[in-house]
Order: structure tokens, then C-alpha cells, then sequence
């Protein structure tokens, strides 16, 4: 019905307007655009997808005819087309160590448009590179639109991503008992030598505390991110507490 609608509203000159990014505008911003069928583009597109697909799956550089007549399809808004065009980019851009800003804008512009496989495709980029905010962007993507392209090896990054959510939590508890028994630690008589030490208690608890309750912070806002080092911190504090207690 679509692709019919497209067609008799083509063929009768009625035109929208648009940004490419699905929002509608007023009829005195952006361009006019014709709507596409999808008989118009379909069979050039899918010869383009699999030279493409052939090339990738070969690790070869696919003709470039294809790359000619697919670049024009992907200028026209069609999702699919982005999505291969951003799909091969990204893949040449990660074996070469090169800026993928042109294949991640492609992709993300077909993930918009409700392309499954541009936004799982998305989610693979941001699961593999693990900077901060990368894999809360890749559980977005992946229970998104990605969700209808999820294979056994997605599924296995998803289960990953949830499971060091569920790490994190348990690290915070470990830590919270942690900064209890160091804090007790000071109340221990070592031998002769010193007796409960009160204040040093006291001094220690807002500085662990400290360092807690800003990791805690910062996993709120990043649930999948690495923590590992908070105990280490901690017992780094700890250690200068008691050395500044043997000094003093």
C-alpha cells in the first residue's frame, strides 16, 4: 500500500519537505524531496547489497560500480542503503586505524529511520570499543530496533553487558563492607604500641566514604561501567591513614 501510495504521488507531483531525520519542517525550511517507491530502488540495491556483503564476508574491496550506485541511494534517504554503505566504511575504517565519522554518521542516520540492522550494527561498534558511555549506548541500541537483528553472538554481548551491571552492584556491597572493617581496624589495639585509635576512625570513614559514594555516583550514571579499582583506592586510603597514624 505504501509503495503504491509512493508512486501515484509521484507520478502526481506531490512533493514534502523534510531533514532526513524523519521530523517534519515548515514549508519554508529545508528541501523539497520526492517520495521513492520502493520498485524504483529495490533491484539496484539489492545488487549493491551483495557485491557488498560478498566483499565484506571475503575481506576483499567490493567493485566500485557498486560503491557508485549505492553512494546516490544512501544520498536519497533510503535506510538500507545507509545501513551497507555505513556498514562497509565502518569495517574498512576499523582495519585501517581511521576515523569512522562519515560510517557512524550513516549508520546512525539508518538506525533512526528504523533500519534493525544499522542500530545493531551500532551497538557491536560501541560494545567492541568499551570507552565510558560506550556499552550503555550498546544495551540502548541492542534492546532498541537492534533487538530485531540480535544473532547468538549479539545475544552473548548483551548477556555480558547485564552481567557487569550485575557485578557492579555486587562490588558496591563488597566495598561497603570493606570500608566498615577497615574503619574498625583503627579501633584494634596493635600490641603495646597503640591503643583504639578514635580519631584516625573517624578521619578515615568520610575519606573511604568518599570515594564510595563518588564511584556509586558515577555508576548511576554509567550502570556498565569498570569499577575494579574502588577497593584498591580504598585500601590505598586506608594504608596513608595508618601511615600518617605511625608518623604522627
Amino acid at each position: 500500500i505504501l509503495d503504491l501510495a509512493g508512486t501515484l504521488a509521484s507520478l502526481s507531483g506531490i512533493t514534502m519537505r523534510g531533514t532526513g531525520d524523519g521530523k517534519p519542517e515548515s514549508l519554508s525550511e529545508g528541501a523539497a524531496v520526492f517520495p521513492i517507491p520502493v520498485g524504483f530502488y529495490q533491484e539496484e540495491l539489492d545488487a549493491c547489497r551483495n557485491a557488498l556483503q560478498a566483499a565484506m564476508e571475503q575481506g576483499a574491496a567490493p567493485p566500485s560500480d557498486a560503491m557508485e550506485r549505492l553512494r546516490p541511494l544512501a544520498a536519497a534517504g533510503i535506510p538500507e542503503a545507509r545501513y551497507w554503505l555505513g556498514a562497509y566504511l565502518l569495517r574498512r575504517a576499523q582495519e585501517n586505524a581511521v576515523p569512522s565519522e562519515e560510517a557512524l554518521e550513516l549508520l546512525k542516520a539508518a538506525a533512526a529511520d528504523g533500519e534493525p540492522n544499522a542500530a545493531a550494527a551500532l551497538a557491536d561498534y560501541y560494545y567492541a570499543r568499551r570507552e565510558p558511555g560506550d556499552w550503555a549506548e550498546a544495551f540502548r541500541r541492542y534492546t532498541g530496533f537492534g533487538a530485531l537483528a540480535l544473532d547468538d553472538r549479539r545475544r552473548t554481548a548483551l548477556v555480558d553487558i547485564l552481567n557487569q551491571q550485575r557485578m557492579n552492584r555486587r562490588l558496591f556491597q563488597l566495598c561497603a563492607v570493606l570500608l566498615a572493617v577497615l574503619a574498625l581496624l583503627f579501633l584494634i589495639p596493635a600490641a603495646p604500641l597503640y591503643g583504639a585509635g578514635w580519631g584516625w576512625c573517624i578521619a578515615f570513614l568520610p575519606l573511604g566514604g568518599g570515594l564510595l559514594w563518588a564511584a556509586f555516583r558515577r555508576f548511576q550514571r554509567e550502570p556498565y561501567g569498570e569499577y575494579y579499582a574502588l577497593p584498591a583506592a580504598m585500601l590505598a586510603a586506608w594504608t596513608a591513614c595508618w601511615v600518617l597514624r605511625i608518623l604522627i
